[in-house]
């Protein structure tokens, strides 16, 4: 197949199904799945969406004459999922569908799968099936096989967030020599999730890895059962903190006790791709320059019912409104960490952001951004992006949020001549609770005469 054609069989059967879901959008995922089904019998095995505007196949996008346009023409420059994902929260299902089918265009097109998927929520092997294509898709625009990323579910009452699985079980470890990667999890009452990202992580492709759990006065189980997981897995430590000093404080501390030649962070409710360290860690030792150091991947969000949220408008941040970057994603060579970034910023939230703007913004070179998924960010109405006070998107940016965001930006600018930024100064006037300056100093200074 070219870049621009489709063999003249397989676009007869899209053309058909086309016709008939220009008549009836609001039935796009029924006319999608038929067609998905006549294709696989056919003997066809790449994923294909097609939409008013045009055609996806794999990664090659195929324009249409459409014959519907923006109903908005304010709109023109938001996602079409993100206004189809803010009217299905209305409850409208096939007004969402209906107007995500007429005006996806281009990368957007592969996510209607996403939209199909939350539509499809009562019908579980109807979810899966989208949830993956949507996926395939985005593993095939990136040249990379579809298996790696392919979910599957358990059996069993669990929430679909619980019993999400990569499509294969566990993951055979394919490199089992290599550099040591050291994976930091900071743990705030997260019994409820703990197992299942620390599964994900023994899952790897990647087994040279150690990964430090760090519980941060948690008044729940999660000490408990971060000793279990120890207990049954030598790869992993476990470090209880004394006092709470947020997620940021906790990856500090963790990082001194961190032996790996690269270094990432995981939270304790998200589930890793099988392949995330492995896909991570390929740009970097496989840089001819020298000069990659840090690598970022993307990643969805899920509510534990299985819907896809955060939908998003069409950005640097996100190619098609869904698969966005992932600011707690990034993999460092440890010592470049140590020598140019030294730390995070103790604040309470905000600061992987701030650390990737500072390579972003004094050392471009050493950072490479993967379209990749690598991990799945469950979406609880109790995380920090979701409270009122922090939120981060979705309903805006918090006022806590913006303050910091212009905090980092000013302190940048001021040491923009220089070749890079000073190591973080804490504390910073909102950076740590009332109580723990003296920790949070404490770690700043082990840092330093590391």
């Amino acid at each position: 197949m070219s870049d621009r054609t489709l063999p003249a069989e397989i676009e007869a059967e899209i053309a058909a199904s086309r016709v008939q879901t220009d008549c009836e959008p609001s039935l796009a995922l029924n006319h999608a799945l038929a067609l998905d089904r006549r294709l696989a019998a056919m003997g066809w095995t790449q994923p294909v969406t097609f939409g008013a505007t045009g055609v996806t196949c794999g990664g090659a996008y195929l324009p249409q004459d459409a014959m519907y346009r923006a109903s908005d023409p304010e709109a023109l420059g938001l996602s079409s999922l993100y206004r189809a994902a803010r009217l299905a929260m209305t409850g409208d299902e096939s007004g969402a569908v209906k107007l995500a089918y007429r005006e996806a265009v281009e990368a957007e097109l592969a996510a209607l799968n996403l939209l199909y998927a939350n539509a499809a929520l009562r019908v579980e092997h109807l979810w899966l099936h989208f949830a993956n294509k949507y996926l395939a898709h985005v593993a095939a625009a990136a040249g990379k096989a579809s298996a790696p990323y392919a979910l599957g579910l358990t059996a069993g009452a669990g929430s679909r967030f619980q019993r999400m699985v990569a499509a294969g079980g566990s993951a055979t470890r394919a490199q089992t020599q290599g550099p040591l990667v050291s994976v930091l999890v900071p743990i705030f009452n997260a019994a409820a999730t703990l197992a299942k990202a620390v599964q994900s992580l023994q899952g790897q492709t990647w087994g040279a890895l150690e990964i430090i759990l760090i519980d941060d006065c948690s008044s729940d189980d999660s000490l408990a059962i971060a000793h279990r997981l120890a207990t049954a897995d030598a790869r992993i430590k476990v470090l209880p903190l004394q006092a709470n000093g947020g997620p940021y404080i906790a990856k500090n501390v963790g990082l001194t006790q961190a032996r790996g030649e690269f270094v990432t962070v995981h939270d304790a409710d998200d589930w890793a791709f099988p392949t995330r360290i492995a896909d991570q860690l390929a740009p970097l030792l496989g840089d001819a320059s020298g000069r990659l150091r840090v690598s970022v991947g993307m990643t969805l969000r899920m509510e534990h019912s299985g819907r896809f949220t955060r939908f998003q408008p069409t950005d640097w941040q996100s190619r098609d409104g869904a698969l966005r970057f992932c600011p707690p994603s990034p993999l460092f060579q440890r010592s470049y960490f140590d020598h140019v970034l030294g730390a995070w910023d103790s604040v309470m939230i905000g600061a992987d952001m701030e650390i990737i703007q500072r390579v972003q913004r004094f050392d471009p070179a050493a950072l490479t951004v993967l379209e990749l998924p690598v991990m799945i960010q469950l979406d609880v109405a109790e995380s920090l992006t979701r409270n009122p006070h922090t939120q981060g998107d979705g309903q805006g940016e918090a006022p806590v949020r913006t303050a910091y965001r212009r905090a980092w930006n000013d302190w940048h600018d001021r040491h923009a001549t220089l070749p890079r930024l000073p190591f973080p100064q804490r504390p910073r006037p909102f950076a740590v609770p009332e109580g723990l300056q003296r920790h949070a100093l404490g770690v700043e200074e082990l840092l330093r005469n590391d």
